[in-house]
């Protein structure tokens, strides 16, 4: 069965994932913190370790997909996100993880509707396939289990530290891209600090600011404003369920 965005095998590994996010809330309900704390961690540290496992492959195992340890630096939003989780929990830092929600959620979700080359047209069971929707299927489902177990309640006077948190990232990204060119990796570009690649949306900002790095900094206007409005609502129906 080849997997592809939106055909039969791509619904099959989303309703997986739904699945999973059910159980771990059924799982947690009606828990104290201290347990729900134990499904988070548990499920952090699969996703680690599944991290890692998948990326020694595709460095040093696969023979259809080329690519080197610096190319593959967990350096990509979805990474990031997903690795800043405990963390936040631990902390009870509401910036870092309403970052690790919105940021999550949203673009592990689009990972898995708009792959990279590589990743599309490829046999559902081929380790490529497993590694790439499984890692970011487990990204998915760890941001959505930080709202369902209760570690997080999305709220609109967090979007603003969560975006400042995503530019100073992004900042330091930008300066490990700096290095990386400057030594190992010529063409390095994570979070597309350097140049939009192929993409419209960042490729019409880098049109009108065609500065490193700067030119992502007006795009976190537009985000803010969507995340905003969709913890507005998630604020909206907290209150009407308690009512």
């Amino acid at each position: 069965m080849i997997i592809n965005s939106l055909n039969t095998a791509w619904w099959i590994m989303f309703a997986v994932q739904i699945a999973i996010i059910i159980f771990n809330t059924l799982l947690g309900k009606g828990k104290d913190e201290a347990y729900r704390k134990k499904i988070m961690t548990g499920l952090y540290i699969f996703l680690i370790v599944f991290y890692i496992l998948c990326k020694s492959y595709l460095i040093w195992g696969s023979k259809t997909y080329e690519t080197s340890l610096w190319n593959e630096l967990p350096l990509a939003l979805c990474q990031v996100a997903s690795f800043l989780v405990l963390p936040g929990i631990l902390k009870k830092n509401n910036t870092i993880l309403c970052f690790c929600f919105f940021i999550g959620s949203i673009c592990s979700l689009m990972a898995i509707l708009m792959p990279v080359e590589g990743f599309y047209n490829i046999p559902l069971l081929s380790f490529e396939s497993i590694g790439f929707y499984g890692f970011h299927g487990l990204v998915f489902i760890q941001a959505i289990c930080l709202v369902t177990l209760g570690f997080y309640k999305p709220k609109v006077k967090d979007v603003p530290k969560a975006m400042l948190l995503l530019a100073v990232i992004a900042l330091i990204v930008h300066f490990i891209n700096m290095w990386l060119r400057a030594t190992v990796l010529p063409d390095s570009n994570y979070f597309f600090t350097y140049s939009p690649e192929n993409n419209p949306a960042l490729g019409l900002c880098y049109k009108f600011i065609p500065v490193s790095y700067v030119y992502l900094l007006p795009l976190l206007v537009p985000l803010g404003l969507v995340l905003s409005l969709i913890a507005f609502i998630f604020q909206k129906l907290d209150k009407k369920s308690r009512k």
